[in-house]
């Protein structure tokens, strides 16, 4: 442990404003009045003055000093380097020359990385793959005292071993957790009130960060790509990690709609530019792997410098103020930095906005542009792309076949995310953090107009809900191989064989159950409200209608062209039917009267319920000759549906 005295200071704090994202130093004062409440916000940062204030450029009086601990890799150190002095450029903009410096720990230094008069940048095997960007600050004030990179090696292996297996919760993990209000209350009824605190101040970064590696490397070797490109794309990765931890370290949080900057167009023209780019408009979101499209040059793959939002976010935590301002004039400064918050890159949105419950689906992690059901798309594409050659491009004579099994769980989650991130139109409202009266700002809420809510559900119809998304061959199933290990910090899967239904249902589920939540109903059933009756709108009965067309498009027609349908080549596919199987659960839910849903909903699935019964009742009892497995499947849902229609009819009469 180390202790030290709060040290004595000229530091002026600075108020917090929710237009941009700082942690906050957060303290109450009873002497307040006429505000909206009596807390007092003050950002994390560091006490920062030039030496000779009337100068345009400035040294500071006392600089930003990191340490890189003697434990990093020689071959990495330069990058991580570039990767801290990155952000002396946005510093001059406001006046500071050199803010930061970088040195060396000796060899034979005789202090430690934990002493606290020492900001270090660290290298540890923890066998966890993080990277974090802790700091201690004055309670009182918000001044930060000192700060420590720690980062994880194994960030850079650790997915061989992460993705070979899916459960509910992994995949609910990777995407946000709990979907409806009353799941996400129990959650957080079980944590203490400083773990939801912490939450807010957490990174995970580096685990996701080490999927977008493990995507990366797959999709390199499926395009035989040279030992040279895997070089260029590990120091990116590295800088990229030490530009977001920087930015923690001087007390920026999270900024999940940096990434909404440009069109994927001008993405891909960027990244060819060569040097520092910029590819969004803030380090401090969690930025995917900028992998090009087959028939496309491959650019920079990871953003190499800073964006429009950090460079505002630091002007207003840091600029220098006029010596002697009163504290009122002195806020009259900082709130013109602010209004500027419906400027281009400068949209805001951060962790507790980003959660499986929350409503906007720009704020997201590890997606990309102005567009992001384009995005998706394109991660579609990339994953279908690497499917056909996996066995051949990622394993070489004389390997195991577990690195199959595990580059197939590395394009199943990127495939899955992708699909979540367009299940997040459906509902959907826009969210703009700006004040009344800030220049070119959107309005406070905005729902996702009903053209892009229908072009999300046709996205999932073909890149989810369809068979073709998972069409493998036969034998492929065979060569998906697992670590034999048993041993300390080895893990092997429940089954060596791969579960292929389960693994692709999961994710189906997983977007149904967002699609179909109580919440996700609410919020359509509520924005039919918003829009005036002569607009188009997206319902929650078109939804219900156009999700059984999909779940049920390819059930065959009593006078469609007869065909011989066999065991091996049934009517509805293995995957189909299961499938079909977890939609009717949610419409039987429904229809039992979901708890949170909007009462309509119960009639809606009842509809859905009699129309589909009719449909299938008609096709049965045709001369249309079906596989036993269609022909039992299909009989189930139907017996399944009278005894809903039974139980509602009894529970009436009750």
């Amino acid at each position: 442990y180390s202790l030290s005295r709060l040290p004595a200071s000229a530091y002026r704090p600075r108020r917090a404003d929710d237009r941009i994202g700082y942690f906050v130093t957060v303290s109450k004062d009873y002497t307040r009045t006429g505000d909206q409440d009596r807390f007092a916000r003050l950002i994390n940062r560091w006490h920062l003055t030039p030496q000779h204030p009337s100068q345009a450029l400035s040294r500071p009086t006392e600089p930003i000093v990191f340490w890189l601990e003697n434990t990093i890799p020689h071959a990495y150190r330069d990058t991580i380097r570039e990767g801290i002095l990155e952000w002396n450029k946005v510093f001059e903009r406001i006046g500071f020359q050199d803010a930061i410096e970088v040195r060396q720990q000796p060899e034979d230094a005789t202090w430690q990385p934990g002493d606290v008069r020492y900001n270090t940048f660290r290298w540890i095997t923890s066998g966890i793959g993080v990277a974090a960007g802790p700091s201690r600050v004055n309670p009182i004030t918000g001044q930060i005292l000192d700060a420590d990179i720690t980062f994880d090696a194994d960030f850079l292996q650790l997915w061989k071993r992460r993705y070979e297996t899916f459960s509910r919760e992994t995949i609910a993990r990777l995407t946000g957790g709990p979907l409806d209000l009353e799941a996400y209350r129990r959650q957080q009824s079980k944590r203490s009130h400083q773990g939801r605190a912490g939450q807010h101040a957490g990174c995970d970064f580096a685990h996701g960060f080490a999927h977008q590696f493990a995507l990366s490397a797959t999709v390199m070797a499926c395009r035989r790509y040279t030992a040279d490109a895997l070089h260029k794309l590990t120091h990116q990765a590295l800088k990229k990690v030490a530009l977001h931890e920087v930015g923690h370290t001087l007390g920026l949080r999270h900024n999940f709609k940096g990434s909404t900057l440009y069109t994927m167009a001008e993405i891909q023209q960027l990244s060819l530019l060569g040097g520092d780019v910029a590819l969004s408009a803030s380090v401090m979101d969690y930025l995917p792997a900028n992998l090009a499209a087959l028939d496309q040059p491959q650019g920079c793959y990871y953003s190499s410098s800073l964006g429009p939002y950090d460079y505002w976010a630091i002007e207003y935590g840091y600029r220098p103020l006029p010596e002697g301002l009163p504290e009122r004039e002195e806020q009259r400064w900082l709130d013109q930095i602010a209004a500027a918050s419906g400027a281009p890159g400068h949209a805001y949105a951060t962790d507790e906005e980003t959660r499986g419950v929350d409503a906007d689906p720009q704020s997201g992690r590890f997606d990309y542009g102005r567009d992001i059901l384009e995005f998706a798309e394109t991660q579609a594409n990339l994953v279908a792309q690497s499917w056909p050659d996996l066995v051949d491009r990622v394993t070489r004579a004389g390997a195991g076949y577990e690195q199959v099994r595990q580059a197939l769980g590395v394009l199943m989650i990127t495939h899955g995310r992708a699909m979540f991130a367009v299940a997040r139109h459906v509902g959907g409202i826009y969210i703009s953090r700006s004040h009344r009266g800030d220049s070119g700002a959107p309005a406070p809420q905005e729902v996702v107009c009903a053209a892009e809510q229908r072009r999300a559900l046709d996205l999932l119809s073909r890149h989810l809900f369809s068979d073709q998304s998972f069409s493998f061959a036969a034998d492929f199933y065979g060569q998906l191989g697992v670590s034999r290990w048993n041993h300390w910090g080895s893990e092997m899967p429940a089954r060596a064989d791969f579960p292929v239904h389960e693994a692709i249902l999961l994710w189906q589920d997983r977007i149904l159950e967002k699609l179909l939540s109580p919440l996700t109903l609410a919020r359509l059933y509520d924005s039919e409200r918003q829009i005036p009756a002569e607009q188009d709108a997206f319902t929650v009965a078109e939804l219900l209608q156009r999700l059984t067309a999909s779940m049920f498009a390819d059930l065959p027609s009593p006078s469609a062209e007869r065909r011989a349908y066999t065991n091996r080549q049934p009517a509805l596919s293995s995957h189909r039917r299961s499938l079909q199987s977890v939609y009717l659960d949610y419409l039987l839910q429904m229809a039992s009267g979901l708890p949170q849903a909007p009462s309509d909903c119960q009639a809606l699935a009842l509809l859905e319920l009699t129309r589909l019964q009719r449909r299938i009742e008609k096709l049965l009892q045709s001369d249309f000759q079906l596989d036993r497995y269609t022909l039992a499947h299909l009989t189930a849902v139907t017996h399944r549906i009278r005894a809903a229609h039974a139980g509602l009819h009894a529970a009436g009469h009750r």
